[in-house]
């Protein structure tokens, strides 16, 4: 099978979906971006083990205003999501598309045979299959999931109170969440939304401070995040002081 055609009907299909919306198509990705720094993005991740598998991350970040043609490289993609298996599971579950033609080998029944034989446990377990779907329909799927889910999530997403709401859900359903986060994401959400975002600050001190804690690491490693935690607790007296300017003001 040329992959190369399917993937190429695939961002058609995605690219005739997406535009309407604002969408632009760079490489693997279609990106939009909003005057206020909200940045959006449907990447499809190719497998780097299998060229007939992939996946569809649902991304939502911000950068710097004003924005320019520049600003994706600087862009900081924080609330990464997916596309999931069917409508019923949300967001939030990644799911791999696996392209077959109906007479490879491996379609039976319905069922597409990814791995024939699984030992587990010193135990030869059952073959790993998945509900076929032809790769017409594979296109059909994405661009289905996008319309009812994708879509709907990103027009939700086009304020700085509602991208700020999501950086707190992303820190509670995902503990590493502040390992992703450089100095520069500290900095601009710091600028941007003031102290509204000091507990988001606190919850990244208090990680900062628990890896220098353990102090399992290299000293350059433990150097940088010495350097990370002085910067941090300077955004935070920053944005304390604003806070206390407000009080005494009212």
């Amino acid at each position: 099978m040329d992959y190369k055609e399917f993937y190429k009907k695939l961002m058609q299909d995605i690219n005739v979906l997406l535009k309407p919306y604002g969408f632009r198509k760079q490489g693997a990705n279609f990106r939009r971006s909003l005057e206020n720094g909200i940045a959006q993005e449907v990447n499809v991740q190719k497998s780097q083990f299998d060229t007939a598998s992939f996946t569809v991350n649902i991304n939502v970040g911000m950068f710097p205003t004003p924005v320019t043609k520049e600003s994706w490289k600087g862009c900081f993609l924080q609330t990464r999501r997916h596309l999931g298996e069917n409508e019923e599971d949300g967001l939030d579950r990644q799911f791999w598309y696996h392209v077959a033609p109906p007479d490879d080998e491996r379609v039976r029944d319905g069922q597409l045979c990814l791995i024939e034989w699984i030992m587990t446990g010193g135990k030869l377990q059952p073959p790993l299959c998945v509900p076929y779907l032809t790769p017409d329909e594979i296109c059909r799927d994405v661009c289905h999931l996008l319309t009812v889910k994708a879509i709907p999530y990103f027009l939700s997403v086009e304020s700085l109170d509602r991208y700020l709401d999501l950086l707190f859900l992303s820190h509670s359903e995902n503990p590493p969440f502040h390992s992703n986060m450089g100095l520069k994401e500290y900095e601009l959400y710091a600028k941007v939304f003031g102290k509204k975002f000091l507990p988001l600050l606190e919850k990244g001190i208090e990680f900062t401070r628990g890896i220098l804690e353990e102090g399992d690491r290299s000293e350059d490693f433990l150097e940088s995040f010495r350097k990370r935690l002085e910067i941090q607790e300077e955004l935070r007296r920053t944005l304390s002081e604003e806070t206390d300017s407000d009080s005494s003001g009212t």
